[in-house]
C-alpha cells in the first residue's frame, strides 16, 4: 500500500496561481541583503557593525538612565509648542518663528498619535547612533576606510554627542540631517557627479536647516570649495541649482511662516544675524542683537577645543593641524587641478568657516553643542596624525611588523586618548540629571489642580507651561498687557523697549508696583518661586506682604 503523506504530488497550475516563484522571492532577498549589507566588503566594514552597534548600545544606555529627567529651557520650548500643536491646547504661543520648526512639528505628530515625551527622546537616540553610522561613510568618501573607522570611535565617545543624547533638543537630528546633506554632496558634486545624489543634498540640507536654521552657516563654506573646483563656472552647474531647487522647496513652509511674523526673510536674516544693510523696520531686530563684533571674538570658537576635545586628543589635533594641512599650505597653487588638496581644503572650509560664522552669529557665548556638524572633520586630525606617525615612523623602524598589527594598535591607543571623553560625558549627564527635577513636579501639580484657561506666572515658564499644560508667563510684564502706568513717559516707546527698562531695574522703584498692576489684570492662578531662576528679592516676600490675595499651598524641597 501507498504511505499518502510521504507521497510527493508535483504542483498543478492552479496551485501556483497568485504565489511568486521560488526564484523571484530569492532575488527579492538577494536586493534586501544587498540594500543593508551589500557595502560590507572587507575587516573594516565588519569592525565598524561591532562600532556602531557599541554606539547605540551606550546610547541606549543613556536613554534608561535619563529617560524621565526633568527638560530644561530650549527643549521645553519645542515640546510644549509641540504640545499645543499637536494637542490643541488653549494656551500662549510661545513659538519664536525664526526659528525652524520641524523638530516641534515631530513632536506634535508624536503628541498627536498619543506616545509622549519618552518616545522623542528615543528618536534622539536613534539620530544620535545615525550621525556615528553616517560619519564613518563621509569620512570614507573623503579618506579611507581606516580613518573613517577611528573617527567613528571619536563620535561614539564624543561627551558632546552623548551629552545632548539625553536632551531630546534640535543639535542631535540636525546634526545627523546635516551630514547626510555633506555626504550627498561630496558624492554628488565632488566624486560621481550624479543628479540623484545632489537631489538628496538638496533634501537633507533641506531638512537639516527646516531642524535648526543655525546650519545654514555649513553654505558659505560649499560655495567657496564649489568655486575652487570648478572657478565660476560652478554658477552654470545644473546639477547644483537643482539641489538648490529642492532646498528651497523643502524649506518654503518655513519662510512662508518666517515672512508672516517678520517680513521678508533672507533680509531680516541678513539685519539680525549678521548686520547686513540698514536696521530693519522692525524695532526687535534693533534691540536684539549687537554686531560690532572684535577680531579677538571670530576665534572664540577654536580657543573652546580644549574643552571640546579633552587633553589627550587635543594635543593629538594641535600637532595633526600642522601635519594634514602642510600639502594643502604648499600646493595652494594646485588646488584648482588636485583632487586629494581638494578634499583637505574642503575640511578646512568646513570648520574655519563655520566657527567663524558662528562666532559672528553667536555673540555672547560659547556653546559647544552649536559645532556638532564639524565634530567629525575635528576627530579626523587627530586620527590623521596617529596613522602618520605609525605609517612614516613606526613602520619604518619595524619594517617587519604588519602594519595590521600596527593599526590596531593605533586604535587601542586612540581609544585610550578618548576615555577622558567619555567619561566627563557620563559625569556631566549624572550631574545634570536632576537639575530642574522640583520645577517640573512643581508644576504638574498645577496642571492637576488648576482649570484649561488659568494662568501661572514662574521664571521658568517654558518648563511650567511644558509640564502643566496651563498659559504661563514670566513676572516680566507682558506684551499682551495693558500698561496702566500712568507716572511713565512711554511717548516714543515700544512695549519691548518698556519691558527691557522694566526688567533691568530703570523704573526700580516702580517694580513691585508695576507688577501688582499686572497680577490684578491678568489674575493668575499660581506663582511660581524657585531658587533656580533669578527672581528680585522683592518678589520673594511678594507672597507675605500681600498675604490677602496669596497664600502659600505646597513646597517642593530640593531632593539632595
Amino acid at each position: 500500500m501507498e504511505n499518502e503523506e510521504n507521497t510527493t504530488k508535483n504542483p498543478t497550475a492552479e496551485d501556483l496561481v497568485g504565489k511568486p516563484s521560488i526564484d523571484s522571492i530569492e532575488k527579492r532577498k538577494k536586493k534586501l541583503k544587498n540594500f543593508f549589507f551589500g557595502w560590507i566588503k572587507d575587516n573594516y566594514d565588519k569592525a565598524f557593525i561591532v562600532i556602531i552597534v557599541i554606539a547605540f548600545i551606550i546610547r541606549f544606555l543613556i536613554f534608561l538612565k535619563t529617560m524621565d529627567q526633568p527638560i530644561w529651557y530650549d527643549t521645553a520650548n519645542y515640546l510644549a509648542t509641540g504640545k499645543k500643536w499637536g494637542l490643541g491646547l488653549d494656551i500662549r504661543d510661545v513659538w519664536y518663528y525664526r526659528r525652524a520648526f520641524l523638530w516641534p512639528a515631530m513632536a506634535a505628530v508624536i503628541f498627536k498619535i498619543g506616545l509622549g515625551e519618552v518616545s522623542l527622546r528615543f528618536m534622539t537616540v536613534l539620530f544620535s547612533t545615525g550621525i556615528v553610522f553616517v560619519s564613518y561613510f563621509l569620512i570614507k568618501e573623503l579618506f579611507s576606510k581606516r580613518l573613517a573607522l577611528a573617527v567613528s570611535i571619536c563620535m561614539s565617545a564624543s561627551w558632546i554627542i552623548l551629552f545632548f543624547t539625553a536632551r531630546p533638543m534640535t543639535s542631535i537630528p540636525a546634526t545627523f540631517f546635516a551630514l547626510l546633506a555633506i555626504l550627498f554632496f561630496l558624492k554628488g558634486y565632488f566624486k560621481e557627479q550624479k543628479t540623484s545624489y545632489m537631489a538628496l543634498f538638496g533634501l537633507f540640507y533641506g531638512l537639516a536647516i527646516l531642524t535648526r536654521m543655525q546650519y545654514l552657516m555649513l553654505a558659505p563654506g560649499f560655495v567657496i570649495f564649489a568655486f575652487f573646483k570648478e572657478k565660476f563656472k560652478f554658477l552654470k552647474n545644473k546639477r547644483l541649482w537643482i539641489s538648490v531647487i529642492i532646498f528651497l522647496v523643502v524649506l518654503t513652509p518655513h519662510l512662508v511662516m518666517y515672512n508672516e511674523h517678520y517680513g521678508n526673510p533672507f533680509k531680516d536674516m541678513a539685519i539680525k544675524y549678521l548686520g547686513i544693510g540698514a536696521l530693519s523696520d522692525n524695532p526687535e531686530v534693533e534691540l536684539d542683537e549687537k554686531h560690532d563684533v572684535p577680531f579677538s571674538s571670530l576665534f572664540k570658537y577654536f580657543f573652546d577645543l580644549p574643552y571640546v576635545l579633552t587633553k589627550p586628543m587635543l594635543i593629538l589635533f594641535i600637532i595633526g593641524v600642522f601635519f594634514f594641512f602642510a600639502d594643502l599650505a604648499l600646493g595652494i597653487d594646485k588646488v584648482f587641478k588636485n583632487k586629494y588638496l581638494q578634499k583637505k581644503l574642503f575640511v578646512f572650509l568646513i570648520i574655519v568657516v563655520f566657527y567663524i560664522v558662528l562666532a559672528k552669529v553667536a555673540i555672547d557665548y560659547v556653546e559647544q553643542r552649536y559645532i556638532m556638524p564639524v565634530l567629525p572633520f575635528i576627530f579626523l586630525i587627530p586620527c590623521y596624525l596617529l596613522f602618520k606617525i605609525s605609517d612614516d615612523f613606526i613602520h619604518p623602524i619595524f619594517p617587519k611588523l604588519d602594519k595590521k598589527y600596527l593599526n590596531i594598535l593605533v586604535f587601542i591607543i586612540l581609544i585610550a586618548f578618548l576615555i577622558p571623553n567619555y567619561n566627563f560625558g557620563h559625569q556631566l549627564i549624572d550631574s545634570k540629571k536632576e537639575s530642574y527635577r522640583e520645577v517640573m513636579q512643581a508644576s504638574v501639580w498645577m496642571g492637576e489642580n488648576s482649570q484649561p484657561g488659568d494662568m501661572i506666572i514662574s521664571q521658568s515658564y517654558m518648563q511650567t507651561q511644558y509640564y502643566s499644560g496651563r498659559t504661563t508667563y514670566t513676572y516680566y510684564i507682558p506684551s499682551e498687557m495693558s500698561y496702566p502706568l500712568e507716572d511713565i513717559d512711554k511717548e516714543g516707546m515700544t512695549e519691548k523697549e518698556i519691558n527691557l527698562k522694566y526688567r533691568d531695574g530703570e523704573f526700580k522703584d516702580m517694580r513691585e508696583e508695576l507688577f501688582h498692576k499686572y497680577v490684578m489684570e491678568f489674575k493668575p492662578t499660581f506663582l511660581m518661586l524657585s531658587a533656580y531662576e533669578l527672581h528680585p528679592e522683592w518678589l520673594y516676600n511678594y507672597p507675605i506682604k500681600h498675604n490677602d490675595t496669596w497664600q502659600p499651598v505646597i513646597g517642593f524641597p530640593p531632593s539632595e
